[in-house]
Parts: structure tokens; C-alpha cells; sequence
């Protein structure tokens, strides 16, 4: 019996397509956002991330739930979690490879995969890019018309009247929509990519039957919206807000970074992009492939990613698209000669090994300069051992080998840790610190500002709430970016209001800014009441109306000196701060802990003040500066600073500071912290004069 060798290579290349999948599979940090999410929904705390708090911070729904389910099944999530995104990816490369038609081609399909960067790198990832490969498969292989030469869908008798025409292509229409509706469902911004392939299937059929069609196809969309207002408060994710409504950024700079992301996906993974523009263009060129709609959702879903300035993560967002235009050129190579095939073959292999040519000879040419391509990758992830895959050595402008930063620590095939140690590979296990707490008596959550907030979020447990300020927090996440020129992409940190964290710890509105304390007010209604509540659902219906939206744009953008964009000093007076407190205490555990935000606090005395030093209770780990104030001048300064037992310790500690001759009369006292970040919380406990 004679064996055909492309169906030996056809076969070979898929084996090997898995084969490349496992070597690279991994789990991102920003996975377990959606993670911690999934544990505190198993536990009983509902689909939150800081337990009390209703705030969707996943953007991908139906990647959540099948997560969740998948979670519910094992008993645990990380090998859940690889295998979801390596069945959905190599499903998608499946449907792919069925498009092309022939063998030859199909291997073609694969090997195209094989050396995508996007592709294997997203295969698996943690994030919802797997399913939305899926997704844009089955719509590549639904989507196309009727009059279609590669038979998808078609019987000959379908044609024959007008009636079973228009029937067929109802039915197709409901389920191009459904898959419209599961896409968006997955991220909301994947419509731009599959909402043309519906418009395009309800062309030419009766507009009232089209109509309920979509309707009922796009309904996963809308149950989740409606549930998502209920129970949320409102149909978007917080990271919506964090990435693309509160964002206040210049349009074109973003549109600039966007350009930059454009560059670096070119630079270091030409083969995709190749693949996109070729594709797009065929499906674009080639009518008698009705593939336009493909093609038109894969130029609009590029331009929307170049747009809002892409992401952090190297191809992350041209991933889909790929996928599409992929599906399109499989559809063009149905048709084409082996010889064809083979050209593929060349290009794709050329391609593939641009980005280590460009690093070998950009070595060898003088006046490159040193380091200027340290975040082109060499010989593909595949070539190499596990071991190899370490953090990248550069960024391009904020944009980064994402698998490449966390492999080495959530890598599937990644050398494991020694036990011990924290070099190398571990499986995080959920809610150790909460165990740890729980242990020690604890019952109270801690309040922890941190951003990053992924792995460490997850392993922390249910137990500590986290004041993310990059992507989580419901309120910081609807003011805008407080560094409008000093932003990453991906990484938009906004700047605490005064009184916020004493708010969160005490339980009471105590926002200092009078029109922010009314919107925290209702925001906190809407978030942490129960969710039929008499009041919570009048502040619901009354924050979707816009009747706090002043209030929050007074504060925003109010010409005001106490506003977000011109912080004052916060006046306290000195006999609130007399009270000393239990060293180590943590601050969140304070009656009225004294936060010092990002203008410091003034301590009030009323009276003149004499003293040789002062005793001073403060969160260790930070250096602070105090200023000796008399009749409205400073009369002197001293800086200290005193050592935490861990990094981040919330814990208070005593600093001496000695009282400068000249301000040995003072009648206040103004405090700051040196070189604060956004996640540095300074604090003072008690302060006390000594003679």
C-alpha cells in the first residue's frame, strides 16, 4: 500500500504543533486575576476578587465560567488551566488545517503555526486568547457564503429554491451571530473582529427575521450585560475603566504607543504580521473566497489595537487576528499546487529566523549601539531548552516577552524549584498567607496597596483585600491616569484620594474632597449592599443615570485646590495623633490611622511647642521628612527612616528624630514621605514631644 507523504506530513506537523504548544505552555501573572476570582466563587464568597466587594476585574467572562467548571472538576487549577488553553488552541489549528483542503496545504496551515510567535506564546497563557482561536475558527468555517466552493455547510438541493436559500441562510446567520455573541461574551472588544461576518451573513434576508435571528445568537451577550449590571452595578469590567474609559490620556499618544507595539510585533515576529497583512488582503481581493467579512474584522480589530496603544504583553493582541487572516489564506491555498505549498514552507521558515538575523548582524555593524536590540528575541523558544527561557534583558517602550518575564516561574516544563527555595518553578497554592493569618487568630482582612497584583493576590488569599491601583480597585479605576507622561502601557496607576485608605480600614466615609465623598458613598452602596436591596438598587439606577457624575468630575477635574490633579496637605490636629499605639500594630487595624498621600499632613498644635525630640510612630520602610512650622514658616527639618521585619510589613515603628536647634518653638508639624510610590503607604501612628 502506497503511502501519500503529505498525509505523513500532515500528521507529522500536527504532532508537532502540540509538541510546540506543551514546550511553551505557561500561566501569565494577570491569569490569576481571574484565578483568585474563581477560588473566592468555589469557596462561597461569590465571583468577587476582594471578598464584600461586587467588582468584576476579569474581562473575560466565558473564559471565567470555564475556568470555574473546569477548577470545579479537577479539584485544581493550574494543569486545568494549561489543558483548557492547549484543547482550544490545537482545536483552532484543527479547523485551520481543514480549511486549507488538501494535505499539502493543511501542513502548510500548521507549520505557519508551528513558527508564530503570537500563536505559541498565547496557545496557552492563562488568558481567554485560546478560546477566541476557537472562536475565530468555527467562524471562518461557518461565516463564508453559501455559494461557497469548498462545500462547508452546502447541499445541492439547498439552492434549488428561494425558500430553502433564505431558510439556510438564517440558520447560518443565527449561528455566525451566536458565535458573535460567545466572542464578545469571552472579551467584549472581539466583536470589531466577528460582528462583520454577522452583518455580512444578514445581508439580502428578510430584516425582521435577520433581526430576531441576531437577537436570539447574541442573547449569551446580553444575559451576561444584564447579570453583570445587577450584580456588579454595571455591564463592563473594571478594567474597562482602568484601560479604556477613565483612562485620560492623550488620543495620540496612545495612537504613538500603539505604533510602537505595531513596530516591536514586526520586529520580533514578522511572520505573524506577514500572515495578517496577506491575509486581509486576499480576503479583501479574492471575492470568489467570501472571506471580506474575515478580512474587514481583522483590518478593524488591528486598527482598534493600534489605536488604544496596544499592550504590554508582545503579541498579545494581533494574536486573534492572526488566526482570522490565517483561516483566510487557508481558504486561498484550498486551490493551490503543491509547489505553492512549499513556497509557504520557504517564506514562513525565512521569516521565522528574521529577528535572530537581525541580532547576529546588528552585533557586527558599527555604531549600533550596545543594547539597542536587547528585546529582539534570538533562535525561537522551541529551539531552546526550558531552562533558557529567562526574563528578557529589555523593553520597548513598556512592551516586553511576557512569556518569556514569567516562564521560569510559571512555565509548565520550567526546571522546578528546590524545595525551599523561590528559584525556579512552584504551582501557587491559594490563600496561604489567609491560612497563615487565620492561624494566628486573625478574622479581620488586611488592607494591602499593591499593584501586580496577580500570583501575589492569589496566594495571599481571601483574607487580605488588595488596593490595586493599576487595575482592580472599583474606585480608583474611574479617575483617570495621575502621570499623564510617565505611563506604561497596560499599567495606568492612578493616585489615592486623601482619606480613601482610612475609608477602606475604618469601614467609614472618610474621603476628605466633599463631592469624591458622595460618589464613594453610592459607588460603596452599589458594591458591598445586598443585591436586591431597597437602596442599593435606587444608587444603582441613580449612578447609571449620571447623578453623581459632577460630584466625581469636581473632583477630577475641578479648579478647586483640593482636587485629584492639585493634592493639599491634610490638616490634622496634633491631639488625635497623642495615643500611643502597640508597636507593630498594623495600620489598617488603627481607630484613625493618619495616611500621609502624596502632599503630606500638616499636625496642627494651636499653641507654641517646645521639645528636644520627638517619638514618632510610623510604618517601617520608608524614609519620612518633618518640617518644624512656626507662625506659618519653617524653622527646620529633620528625615529618618526605620527598618520593617519583611518587605511591605504594615507594621508600626518608632522613630526618634532630633528637634533642629533653630525650631526648638514650633506650632506644627508637616509630614511627607521620601519618594513615595503608588503603593507606599506612609502612616503615623502617635506622636509624642520629649523634653
Amino acid at each position: 500500500m502506497r503511502v501519500n507523504v503529505w498525509t505523513v506530513a500532515v500528521s507529522t506537523m500536527f504532532f508537532l504543533l502540540i509538541a510546540v504548544v506543551l514546550r511553551l505552555a505557561w500561566i501569565s501573572d494577570d491569569a490569576y486575576i481571574t484565578l483568585r476570582t474563581v477560588e473566592n466563587w468555589l469557596s462561597g464568597h461569590g465571583p468577587v476578587w476582594n471578598v464584600g466587594e461586587r467588582v468584576q476585574t476579569y474581562t473575560h467572562p466565558l473564559w471565567m465560567l470555564l475556568l470555574s467548571l473546569g477548577r470545579y472538576l479537577t479539584g485544581e487549577h493550574y494543569y486545568t488551566t494549561i489543558f483548557l488553553g492547549v484543547f482550544c488552541s490545537v482545536s483552532a489549528a484543527l479547523l485551520i488545517g481543514r480549511l486549507a483542503g488538501n494535505a499539502a496545504s493543511a501542513t502548510a496551515v500548521l507549520y505557519i503555526l508551528i513558527w508564530s510567535r503570537a500563536f505559541g506564546d498565547f496557545s496557552t497563557s492563562g488568558l481567554e486568547t485560546p478560546l477566541v482561536f476557537l472562536l475565530a475558527a468555527l467562524l471562518a468555517t461557518i461565516a463564508p457564503s453559501l455559494i461557497d466552493p469548498r462545500r462547508q455547510f452546502i447541499q445541492k438541493e439547498l439552492l434549488e429554491t428561494t425558500d430553502t436559500a433564505t431558510a439556510t441562510g438564517l440558520h447560518r446567520l443565527l449561528m455566525v451571530s451566536l458565535l458573535v455573541g460567545l466572542a464578545a461574551t469571552t472579551r467584549m472588544d472581539m466583536a470589531l473582529l466577528f460582528a462583520p461576518s454577522m452583518i455580512a451573513c444578514a445581508r439580502g434576508l428578510p430584516r425582521a427575521q435577520a433581526i430576531s435571528r441576531i437577537i436570539v445568537g447574541t442573547a449569551p451577550l446580553t444575559a451576561w450585560c444584564l447579570f453583570a449590571t445587577i450584580y456588579y452595578g454595571t455591564p463592563f469590567p473594571i478594567t474597562a475603566y482602568a484601560k479604556a474609559i477613565s483612562v485620560g490620556i492623550d488620543p495620540l499618544d496612545l495612537l504613538r504607543q500603539g505604533g510602537f507595539y505595531l513596530v516591536y510585533v514586526v520586529t520580533t515576529d514578522p511572520l505573524t504580521m506577514v500572515v495578517i497583512a496577506g491575509g486581509i488582503a486576499i480576503g479583501l481581493m479574492r471575492r470568489e473566497l467570501r472571506c471580506r467579512s474575515l478580512a474587514l474584522g481583522a483590518l478593524l480589530y488591528c486598527c482598534y489595537v493600534i489605536k488604544v496603544g496596544g499592550d504590554f504583553m508582545s503579541g498579545r493582541f494581533f494574536a486573534p487576528p492572526f488566526v482570522m487572516a490565517l483561516a483566510i489564506v487557508a481558504r486561498f491555498l484550498a486551490n493551490a499546487t503543491k509547489r505553492t505549498a512549499l513556497m509557504v514552507f520557504a517564506t514562513a521558515t525565512g521569516l521565522a529566523f528574521v529577528p535572530w538575523l537581525v541580532v547576529c548582524i546588528g552585533a557586527k555593524i558599527p555604531g549600533v549601539p550596545e543594547g539597542s536590540l536587547a528585546f529582539v528575541p534570538g533562535l525561537p523558544a522551541f529551539f531552546r531548552a526550558p531552562a533558557s527561557d529567562q526574563p528578557p534583558k529589555a523593553a520597548f517602550h513598556g512592551i516586553i516577552d511576557e512569556r518569556s518575564f514569567y516562564y521560569s516561574a510559571l512555565g509548565l516544563l520550567a526546571p522546578r524549584a528546590a524545595p525551599g527555595s523561590l528559584d525556579g518553578m512552584t504551582i501557587p497554592v491559594n490563600g496561604g498567607l489567609s491560612s497563615l493569618m487565620r492561624a494566628q487568630g486573625r478574622e479581620k482582612p488586611a488592607l494591602v496597596p499593591h499593584g501586580q497584583v496577580g500570583r501575589y493576590a492569589f496566594e495571599a488569599g481571601d483574607l487580605v483585600h488588595f488596593v490595586d491601583p493599576w487595575l482592580c480597585d472599583p474606585m480608583l479605576m474611574r479617575l483617570p491616569v495621575w502621570d499623564k507622561k510617565g505611563w506604561r502601557i497596560g499599567h495606568f496607576i492612578r493616585r489615592m484620594p486623601e482619606g480613601y485608605l482610612e475609608s477602606l480600614a475604618a469601614g467609614n466615609n472618610l474621603i476628605v474632597h466633599p463631592g469624591l465623598r458622595r460618589y464613594y458613598e453610592a459607588l460603596q452602596t452599589v458594591i458591598k449592599e445586598p443585591v436586591f436591596a431597597d437602596l442599593r438598587l435606587a444608587k444603582l439606577w441613580e449612578l447609571m443615570r449620571g447623578d453623581f457624575d459632577a460630584d466625581l468630575n469636581s473632583y477630577v477635574a475641578g479648579d478647586q485646590d483640593d482636587c485629584y490633579r492639585n493634592p493639599q496637605r491634610v490638616r490634622v490636629k496634633a491631639e488625635q495623633l497623642q495615643k500611643l499605639q502597640s508597636d507593630g500594630a498594623y495600620w489598617f487595624d488603627l481607630t484613625l490611622p493618619r495616611i500621609v498621600y502624596e502632599a503630606g499632613i500638616a499636625v496642627e498644635y494651636g499653641k507654641p511647642q517646645k521639645a528636644r525630640s520627638l517619638s514618632l510612630q510610623v510604618i517601617g520602610d520608608l524614609a519620612y521628612k518633618v518640617a518644624f512650622y512656626w507662625d506659618g514658616k519653617m524653622v527646620g527639618e529633620q528625615k529618618g527612616s526605620t527598618a520593617a521585619r519583611f518587605m511591605g510589613d504594615p507594621g508600626l515603628r518608632t522613630l526618634q528624630l532630633e528637634v533642629p536647634v533653630k525650631a526648638m518653638e514650633f506650632d506644627s508639624l508637616w509630614i511627607d514621605v521620601i519618594n513615595p510610590t503608588s503603593e507606599s503607604v506612609g502612616c503615623i501612628g502617635s506622636i509624642v514631644l520629649l523634653p
